[in-house]
C-alpha cells in the first residue's frame, strides 16, 4: 500500500486508490477510533464537500465508517473549505472533514481533515490514521506464502479462503454487474 496522505490530505482520481469508497470507509473508521480517545462519550465530526459528483460517494462511505465506530456526524453539504474549518471549531466538533480536490480537475477528489481547532491535522495524527487504514488489504495464504491482495482484485477462490461466511454470491454478482453498469454510463464519476 502506498502512502495515503500527501501534503494536503488524501487526494487522487475518484474511484482509483486512494479515493475509493473502500478507503473512505476505513478512513472514517480510523478517524473515529483516534478521535474517540479524546474522552468524549460521543465524539462529533463535521463533513462538508464541494460540488463534485464523487463527493456524495465519499461522504456516504466516510459517514458510514465514522458512525459505525460510534461517532456523531453532521453532514453540512456543499460548503467552502474555510467554512468547514470554522464550523468544526464553533460547533465544538472533534474533527472536521472536507471532501474536495480544490482547484484540481473534476475527475479528482480529496479528503482533508481538521482538528477541533479547525487546523490541518498534525503529521503524527495523519500517520496514525494511515496505520489504521493500511490493513484493509486482505492477507491471502497461497501455499504458505502470505501476500497482500486488495479485495477488489481477489478471485472468488481467494475470497472464499479468507471470508468465513457465504458471501460468494453477492461478491460474484458485484464483480459481474458493476463493470457493465459503468461501461453503459451508470455510476460514472
Amino acid at each position: 500500500m502506498t502512502k495515503l496522505f500527501g501534503t494536503d490530505g488524501i487526494r487522487g482520481k475518484a474511484n482509483q486508490y486512494p479515493i475509493t469508497p473502500e478507503i473512505a470507509l476505513w478512513t472514517g473508521k480510523a478517524i473515529a477510533k483516534i478521535f474517540k480517545e479524546s474522552g468524549r462519550s460521543r465524539p462529533r465530526a463535521i463533513i462538508g464537500k464541494d460540488t463534485r459528483l464523487s463527493g456524495y460517494m465519499l461522504e456516504t462511505a466516510l459517514t458510514s465508517g465514522l458512525v459505525s465506530m460510534g461517532m456523531d456526524v453532521f453532514e453540512i453539504g456543499p460548503m467552502p473549505t474555510p467554512a468547514v474549518a470554522h464550523l468544526t471549531r464553533s460547533m465544538c466538533a472533534d474533527c472536521g472533514i472536507m471532501i474536495t480536490a480544490s482547484h484540481n480537475p473534476a475527475s479528482d477528489n480529496g479528503i482533508k481533515i481538521f482538528d477541533r481547532a479547525g487546523y490541518k491535522l498534525p503529521d503524527e495524527v495523519e500517520a496514525r490514521i494511515e496505520k489504521e487504514v493500511a490493513p484493509i488489504d486482505i492477507l491471502v495464504n497461497n501455499a504458505g506464502i502470505i501476500r497482500r491482495v486488495p479485495m477488489t482484485e481477489m478471485s472468488a477462490e481467494e475470497f472464499r479462503k479468507v471470508v468465513d461466511v457465504d458471501l460468494i454470491a453477492p461478491f460474484l454478482c458485484a464483480k459481474a454487474v458493476i463493470p457493465g453498469m459503468i461501461a453503459r454510463g451508470h455510476g460514472k464519476i
